[in-house]
């Protein structure tokens, strides 16, 4: 099966209509992350459309491709295929390799202080290390830092999601000091 014939365009209903199939024939789920890895542009963007919308509804079927999407993130050009892929880990922050979180949490970090990330990419990058301070509460400073550092640098829609994380971050590190 062509993949790039049943991804005609980049509308949501042709994403969701290309994830539908492959929940249907789980085999050709590889061929979209290998049109991802292509990283050309639309039909990598599209595909990483496509797996985040599978990822949504049978999370069971993208969990083997988490270590690779990783690793591979320092590597995708195309900012619609980062945002697509960061999304996925906005759901799935559980991840048991330390490596494999500590290549995340990087990542993360870097795209939220970029000066060429798409705000797309550093909103889901904001949620990600936020929900990621909560297990590992040592980068709740460093976060809080970094989002600062930004909000003057970024939107509106940066400002409102930063301004948000940052009352809580605010609000759990005050608590941490009261109970030592």
């Amino acid at each position: 099966m062509n993949i790039e014939e049943i991804l005609p365009d980049s509308l949501k209903l042709t994403a969701i209509q290309a994830s539908d199939i492959a929940i249907a024939k789980p085999d050709i789920i590889k061929n979209f992350y290998k049109l991802v890895l292509l990283d050309t542009y639309p039909f990598s963007m599209r595909a990483a459309n496509v797996i985040e919308k599978i990822d949504f509804k049978k999370p069971e079927l993208i969990k083997p491709f988490y270590h690779k999407i990783i690793q591979a993130f320092p590597n995708f050009k195309i900012e619609g295929v980062r945002r697509c892929l960061l999304k996925i880990f906005t759901r799935h922050t559980d991840i048991d390799e330390e490596d494999l979180l500590c290549e995340l949490l990087n990542f993360c970090f870097d795209a939220l202080i970029s000066p060429t990330e798409g705000v797309g990419a550093k909103v889901y990058a904001i949620d990600i290390l936020y929900q990621i301070s909560n297990k590992e509460s040592d980068i709740k400073n460093e976060l809080i830092i970094a989002i600062t550092d930004q909000l003057p640098k970024n939107n509106p829609a940066f400002r409102s999601r930063g301004n948000k994380i940052l009352a809580k971050l605010y609000k759990e590190v005050e608590k941490n000091k009261n109970i030592f």
